[in-house]
């Protein structure tokens, strides 16, 4: 099952998960970004059509190939459920998202190099 790493048990009740491979053979040096780069498309995409998605990097990878038959020569980048967002949150996740707090642009960013610090030029 999908739902053994971690912080995977809720891949239980997703409606569809995908499962992003890149070929280790074709593309050596950027199978993971370019399926990255694919699996976050989709994100975005789903998104704009009102739809949930979870990127999940919890999962044993030997155990996902071996349970869809993934051939060797393709790695198991990330997995990505996607469905209809629930209407209810649980208590965890609204104190979760009340504990969280948005990054100022001046902790995250460097100006011309790095660690000099970002100033804002408004």
């Amino acid at each position: 099952m999908l739902t053994e790493g971690r912080f995977a048990k809720f891949l239980a009740e997703a409606p569809l998960v995908i499962v992003g491979c890149g070929n280790k053979s074709r593309s050596p040096k950027w199978y993971v970004v370019d399926t990255a780069i694919a699996m976050q498309s989709m994100v975005l995409t789903a998104t704009g059509e009102g739809l949930g998605t979870c990127w999940i990097g919890s999962f044993n990878e030997a155990h996902v190939k071996s349970l869809l038959n993934i051939p060797g020569n393709y790695g198991v980048i990330a997995l990505l459920t996607l469905g209809y967002p629930r209407e209810k949150s649980s208590i965890s996740q609204r104190i979760i998202s009340l504990a969280s707090k948005t990054k100022k642009v001046e902790e995250i960013a460097s100006m011309e190099e790095y660690s000099i610090a970002y100033i804002d030029p408004q």
